[in-house]
């Protein structure tokens, strides 16, 4: 009922086939993130990740997946997202793109050869660990940031990126660090409201810089420790969403409280 949203009881998860169904579902969600709030994330597949289909009661193939869901009463939830970067002190302006996820100009200057110089490197040097360790972000406020991951360059000094960006967008640049600190921060703000159950999207990238820090099994390890009697129940995700807006190298949960 938009004249009345109860928008602690009703929320939406969504499972979107690569990336191709990703922006004109959460466009649509944004309008109604005013009524109920969304977690979710793109399915996995090829590299380009574009065209993985999911699973629904409407069948197998290449669809955009919502579950809107209405707590009973005694229950409520809440989201959020996780990401642990430390900001690096440049920006780059997206001066020209050639579509939206193909950055052409940096500042005026080809991009790959730009965002080489702000994370001094040598342009021999970018591999797709680096691309992964140092990603772009937007600034959220209140400590929360929105990534936006570089997925390759082209031949012409051009990245594609795997989120729409837009001419005149500045991005700060972010370093991927240690996930356990953040994880574990975020989970310990949950456990003293009763948690009845927990659901996860958690981006490959973030699988892969874990993997880079030999940290697999001790994140994975987190969750029981937290919330040890939990269930909890994730997807490994390429592209995440939340509340209507797609980011990159994140985890985004949902979490169910029982009222006491």
């Amino acid at each position: 009922d938009p004249k009345n949203p109860n928008i602690q009881s009703c929320f939406g998860i969504n499972l979107l086939y690569g990336l191709q169904s990703a922006n004109p579902y959460l466009e649509a969600q944004i309008e109604g993130s005013l009524y109920f709030q969304t977690v979710g994330g793109s399915s996995g597949g090829e590299l380009d990740f574009k065209n993985a289909p999911v699973i629904s009661s409407l069948g197998y193939g290449n669809l955009g997946v919502t579950a809107i869901i209405q707590l009973q009463p005694n229950y409520y939830y809440k989201t959020d997202l996780t990401t642990s970067f430390s900001k690096i002190d440049t920006t780059l302006k997206v001066t020209k793109i050639s579509d939206p996820r193909h950055i052409l100009e940096f500042n005026g200057k080809p991009a790959f050869e730009e965002y080489a110089r702000a994370i001094h490197k040598k342009p021999e040097e970018i591999t797709p660990n680096v691309y992964s360790k140092y990603t772009l972000g937007l600034e959220l406020g209140e400590g929360e940031r929105l990534i936006t991951s570089i997925q390759k360059a082209d031949d012409n000094g051009g990245l594609y990126t795997y989120n729409d960006v837009a001419e005149d967008l500045s991005f700060y640049i972010y370093e991927a660090l240690s996930q356990e600190e953040s994880r574990r921060k975020k989970l310990e703000s949950l456990k003293n409201e009763k948690p009845i159950a927990f659901l996860s999207f958690d981006c490959v990238l973030c699988y892969l810089s874990r993997n880079a820090l030999n940290e697999i099994e001790k994140i994975a390890n987190i969750y029981g420790e937290v919330l040890p009697n939990v269930p909890k129940i994730g997807f490994g995700t390429f592209s995440e969403n939340f509340c209507g807006t797609n980011v990159n190298q994140t985890e985004t949960y949902l979490t169910i409280f029982e009222k006491r």
